[in-house]
This record gives structure tokens, C-alpha cells and sequence, in this order.
């Protein structure tokens, strides 16, 4: 059967497409792709699309199906390593940009890039990316970075785990480099490859959530574990962090995040940025 299509547009055009207004397909592919404890609160996904329209980008086919979606801010940077924070630094601490956003600012910063399960394996996250940096190209923006969480430190986690291999140090595999001297792990290799981008630094606490015990226990599947992770006793929940419980008893979730930064030559142009392109080509960040 022949594949169909695919087509990336902004949220906002592939919404009103749909007659939806409450963003309710975007919320919707969020929950499919990341624990219920990390999926963006209600509406916030909606208030990104309203305080930087033309910053979230997402892959539909012809038909209408919502494949994958990425979503970005726009913000004020110095250009110095040193000063990158955490996740919540740039989403705000509602994950809005509302408190964030820059309307001048210099710099594109991708949030979070997620794409359905069945369309995964065609190259989307790749094609999103590509829209991405020609958004940069547009805004005629200094810098793209990226707080990426590498995709398969999890799976390395659980496999040493269960082999009863001592747990990999989260720093030594985001830093880990093949035999051509890429990335071991694929998202940062694609990040590294696709756009360009250079390792820059790893933050502790990147991304922290406190956890109900409802919340723990309706969301814990069968594969998790609780292991010796390299800083402490942790709930292995097959995502980049891990959950701990606190001395006080409650519940944290916390992961290490790498960042990733392409500098760019800002140069005046006035090209108007070709959303609308075909492509048959999945993944999430």
C-alpha cells in the first residue's frame, strides 16, 4: 500500500485545519510519547502556540493525522556555556514561555520534540529538525540549542542492570563517542550530525518533577525497576532520569540534561520560511 504523505506545517495551520482550537490533538500526541508525570500541564502546550506561533511545527499527513510535533522558544542568550540552566530556565515555571519568551531575543531553544509511536522509523524527528533550523534562518538567530536528554542511556541502564553490570555514569555515556568519533548514543548524533550542534555541557537537575504516590502508582508499569543508580537507591522508569524518594518521603523525579549548541552567522534575509513541504518521512527528543 502506497505511503501516505506527510506534510509540516505550524501547530496553528494544522489546528485550524482541524477545527480545533484547545490544541486538543497536540496535548494528545504529548501524553502518547512520555510518562504522565512529564507530559506538559493542561494547556500549556496551547499558550506555547499563542506566545510563539511560528516557533511550534509539526508533521500531519494529507489525511490529517497528527504524526509528530516540536516545540520551541525564543530567547536571550549570551553565547556563554556557563550561563545555560535547566529546562524549566527556558519553558518557565508554568512550561508556558509566557515568562520567557523574547520577541527580540537571539536565540532558538528546542523544548521538546516528540513523535507518535506509529509513525516512528521515517525520519521525522530529522525533518522537524531541518524545519527548525530554517526557522533560525528566517528569525536570522545567532544561536539553536537544544537541552537534549539521550535517548538510549535509559537502555543502557537497564540492560547493565539486569546483567548485573555496575549502572553507567549518565556524564561518561553522554560523552561517549564511536569508533569515527560521532556520538554513541543516536539522538545526540543526530543532533550533532543534522544540525551541526557541539556537546557543550551536561546540567545536573535539568528537569525536576515531584511526584505524587497516586500519580507513582497509576503510572508504574511491570518493566520498572529499582536499582543502585549512581546516586543512590532509584526507580528505573525507562526515561533519562530516574525516581527517588526523598528523605521527607517524597517522590522526585530528576534527570541530567546535555547541552547542545549550534552558533550561527546571522546574516538579513527576507525569505519567507517554506513550511508547507512534502516529505515521506519518526522519533522524539
Amino acid at each position: 500500500m502506497k505511503e501516505s504523505k506527510a506534510v509540516i506545517s505550524t501547530w496553528g495551520d494544522f489546528l485550524h485545519s482541524k477545527g480545533d482550537l484547545e490544541a486538543i490533538e497536540i496535548h494528545r500526541l504529548d501524553g502518547m510519547c512520555w510518562m504522565p508525570f512529564l507530559t506538559a500541564p493542561p494547556g500549556a502546550l496551547k499558550t506555547r502556540m499563542e506566545v510563539f506561533p511560528e516557533g511550534q511545527l509539526c508533521i500531519a499527513t494529507e489525511e490529517g493525522e497528527l504524526c509528530a510535533i516540536v516545540t520551541t522558544n525564543r530567547i536571550d542568550w549570551n553565547g556563554e556555556t556557563g550561563s545555560l540552566g535547566t529546562w524549566h530556565d527556558v519553558a518557565g515555571n508554568e512550561q508556558t514561555c509566557r515568562e520567557t519568551y523574547r520577541s527580540d531575543g537571539n536565540t532558538l531553544c528546542l523544548l521538546s520534540l516528540s513523535v507518535a509511536p506509529a509513525s516512528r522509523g521515517r525520519n521525522l524527528a530529522k525533518t522537524l529538525l531541518r524545519g527548525v533550523s530554517l526557522l533560525a534562518e528566517r528569525l536570522n538567530l545567532e544561536f539553536v540549542i537544544v537541552p537534549a536528554r539521550p535517548n538510549m542511556y535509559s537502555k543502557s541502564v537497564i540492560d547493565a542492570h539486569r546483567s548485573g553490570a555496575p549502572i553507567p555514569e549518565f556524564d561518561q555515556y553522554a560523552l561517549s563517542r564511536r569508533a569515527d568519533g560521532s556520538p554513541l548514543d543516536p539522538w545526540l548524533r543526530t543532533l550533532t550530525t543534522c544540525l551541526g550542534m557541539e556537546i557543550t555541557q551536561i546540567v545536573d537537575n535539568a528537569m525536576v518533577v515531584e511526584i505524587e504516590e497516586y500519580q507513582f502508582m497509576s503510572s508504574k508499569q511491570s518493566d520498572w525497576a529499582l536499582l543502585h543508580s549512581p546516586d543512590g537507591p532509584a526507580w528505573w522508569v525507562n526515561e533519562t532520569g530516574f525516581i527517588y524518594q526523598e528523605r521527607d518521603g517524597r517522590l522526585v523525579y530528576r534527570e541530567k540534561n546535555v547541552w547542545c549548541v549550534l552558533r550561527r552567522s546571522p546574516v538579513n534575509r527576507t525569505n519567507d520560511l517554506p513550511y508547507r513541504s512534502s516529505t515521506t518521512e519518526g522519533r522524539r527528543l
